[in-house]
């Protein structure tokens, strides 16, 4: 008995064993992804810094598409860089990213994502190689070059953990989190980035969860089969037709999903009252997960619509050639739908007006293609443009205080400061607004000392009601300068305005998901899920009710057998076995022999329960706690360790889009540090735990 009890053991740790050595060849394929690198080339410089006498990376050369706003000068610039660095001048070459920055403002361009990746990695390489103030600097150059993009910030901020400069990274890090909040396009893709991870908890955790109970109560369920089959059947038999009914789902192949459900029901017809709320949960979350993915999918189409894209790059400043021609595009366009929206209502002037369309609302690329006309120096057409959308939004704060700056780079002084009072009569907490003001009263000086003492009053009450943009555009709009985009703050297309677009955007994607899931789950369209949750719970429900009048077979706290009241009518204990009751509770008529054979069948069943638990709950922490039957704090554990799994191995698995993010690795870093912090101390309180709990 003993020797039967060791090779079951045996067998189990074979089993996992082998589950490691087939999960083992995924894992070393990422750890060899993630060692590899590119092959940089390298130069050796006569460099004027001791720290900098190592090889150090040579920029490749960056392919740019052709632009409005990346003129040959950026181009021209970057490759002057990139010879200075071969020449070993690097002090040159920090004065010509200067000078990139500094051409930047004077096209009013906010972002250059693709010079400020490149700087990015040759920080990384000059970290590989020890260069550790160099590599600090490089990203404090690619921040300064993509000021409003926050994929930067976080790189930095991983170059500062690297050197092991905790304070700095956390202040940079947390930069970068207020570079996301205030862009509405990033916010909305980290939101559902976050959406995306906690669906993946649920979901693995569900499985597990459902998998780990019907296991579980296997034994229970062979009883109830063996029951219905004459007693003369062979048990080899029975347990192979068992085996087969259970696998149904799988042999059938008719879909993970179904596959799933079926452990579902079969799971709730033995578990505990505790396990049936979780499940029951569960199923609720199943129903409503239908919803989640329409949102997800439909963020992920609205971030890559075309008429979002192109307002999006307008507004931050990376817009190409092509934008400003699409963004007519779409203005033609609109306005010839418009057009026949107002044919039609005149066609039938008894129809109401919620019986048609609403025409194509056309603010936001009339102020995106003023903006770009505006940088470039086009004053006449952004004025055109700001014009048209103020007569269809009489009450626009953005139409007017860029108009405003319009005037104010013509010199049309009185005209910019009537735009500028009418802007803050729709919003007189405006900081951006009293900043230009104060520009503009310097500028007049017809009586000296009165303009000057408005200006100090308008820059006042600027830094009052937005200190941080104030001090911020203070450092780049220099006076010094004649270039008019370093003169006044230009309000673009806001978030409350993007966040008018997603909302009717995803409330027209009535089953986005479906249709871009087809694949997913076999046999079931992903609209269908909820009602199927809905037939499912009510199925459960049924089962419950059944249980009180037709009680089934539940499991025996010794020896760990089935308790049958089919079998034993007349015991009334719904905890213990037959023989278990008369042996160990009533004590009558017990034969001795058989006495010692229930004592030692009871000790091997806690001694193989104990063994089982704490070998899972090594590798599935809370798995152990499920088994024994601690289902609240096994599913607290459980839970605990998938978000942390999910988190460390799968960090890259979510929507993305390089261009409008440029989500980088370096994101989870701070991420990555608490997670193996309270994955550690919740992995190490589990084990400690079940080692307990007996």
């Amino acid at each position: 008995m003993y020797m039967t009890n060791y090779l079951k053991k045996l067998n189990l740790a074979l089993l996992l064993l082998l589950l490691l050595a087939l999960a083992s060849p995924a894992f070393a394929a990422k750890e060899s992804g993630d060692k590899s690198s590119s092959v940089a080339e390298t130069v050796k410089l006569k460099s004027d810094s001791a720290e900098e006498t190592e090889y150090v990376f040579v920029p490749p050369k960056v392919t740019m598409k052709e632009s409005s706003q990346l003129k040959k000068a950026f181009e021209k610039r970057w490759f002057k860089r990139r010879a200075l660095i071969e020449k070993g001048n690097l002090a040159g070459a920090r004065q010509v990213i200067s000078e990139i920055g500094e051409e930047m403002i004077n096209n009013g361009i906010v972002n250059l994502p693709d010079f400020s990746s490149a700087l990015i990695v040759e920080a990384r390489d000059a970290l590989k190689k020890g260069l550790k103030k160099r590599a600090i600097r490089l990203g404090e150059f690619a921040t300064q070059l993509s000021p409003k993009m926050s994929r930067f910030y976080f790189d930095l901020s991983d170059i500062h953990f690297s050197n092991n400069n905790f304070v700095k990274g956390l202040n940079v890090y947390f930069q970068g989190f207020r570079v996301r909040s205030n862009n509405f396009m990033e916010s909305v893709l980290f939101k559902t980035n976050m959406l995306i991870f906690l669906i993946k908890i649920i979901i693995s955790f569900s499985m597990i969860f459902t998998v780990l109970l019907s296991l579980k109560y296997f034994k229970l369920f062979l009883h109830d089969i063996s029951d219905a089959f004459p007693k003369s059947l062979k048990m080899t038999i029975v347990r192979l037709y068992a085996v087969v009914f259970y696998l149904l789902p799988f042999f059938l192949n008719i879909g993970i999903f179904w596959q799933f459900i079926y452990l579902i029901i079969l799971a709730f017809i033995y578990c505990t009252k505790k396990e049936k709320y979780i499940l029951y949960a569960i199923v609720a979350v199943l129903a409503v997960i239908p919803f989640l993915l329409n949102s997800i999918f439909g963020t992920y189409q609205f971030l890559n619509e075309p008429t979002v894209n192109h307002i999006y790059q307008a507004n931050q400043g990376t817009w190409y050639q092509e934008t400003e021609k699409n963004l007519k595009d779409m203005l033609r366009d609109a306005r010839s739908y418009n057009a026949q929206l107002k044919d039609m209502r005149k066609d039938a002037p008894t129809l109401s007006k919620d019986e048609f369309k609403k025409p194509m609302d056309t603010s936001d690329i009339l102020l995106s293609l003023g903006l770009i006309n505006k940088k470039r120096g086009d004053y006449a057409s952004a004025e055109k443009y700001y014009l048209k959308g103020l007569a269809k939004n009489p009450n626009s704060y953005e139409f007017n205080i860029n108009l405003g700056n319009i005037y104010y780079s013509l010199y049309r002084t009185e005209e910019a400061e009537k735009r500028y009072n009418d802007a803050l009569k729709i919003n007189p907490d405006s900081g951006i607004v009293h900043y230009n003001l104060h520009k503009l009263f310097l500028r007049k000086r017809k009586d000296k000392l009165t303009d000057i003492e408005r200006a100090e009053k308008e820059f006042k009450m600027a830094m009052e009601l937005a200190p941080d943009v104030v001090q911020y555009y203070s450092e780049i709009l220099k006076d010094s300068s004649q270039n008019f985009n370093r003169k006044v703050i230009d309000e673009q297309v806001n978030n409350d305005s993007y966040r008018v677009r997603y909302n009717k955007f995803i409330s027209r994607k009535k089953d986005v998901a479906s249709s871009l899931l087809p694949f997913k789950i076999k046999g079931i369209r992903v609209s269908h899920i909820s009602f199927v949750a809905i037939i499912l719970f009510s199925l459960m429900l049924f089962l419950q009710l059944l249980n009180k009048s037709y009680a089934f077979t539940t499991v025996c706290q010794k020896c760990g057998g089935p308790v049958c009241y089919r079998c034993q009518r007349t015991i009334k204990d719904n905890k213990l076995c037959s023989q278990c009751y008369y042996i160990i509770v009533k004590r009558e008529g017990a034969d001795p022999k058989s006495k010692i054979t229930k004592m030692l069948q009871i000790k091997n069943y806690v001694a193989n329960r104990v063994f089982t638990t704490r070998l899972i709950s090594f590798f599935l922490l809370g798995a152990g706690h499920i088994l024994k039957g601690l289902t609240i704090r096994g599913t607290v554990f459980l839970l605990l360790f998938l978000t942390c799994a999910v988190g460390l191995l799968f960090p890259d698995t979510s929507i993305s889009d390089i261009y409008i993010t440029g989500e980088s690795k370096a994101f989870f870093t701070l991420g990555n540090y608490a997670i193996v912090t309270i994955f550690t101390l919740i992995y190490i309180i589990g084990i400690r735990d079940i080692f307990r709990s007996e």
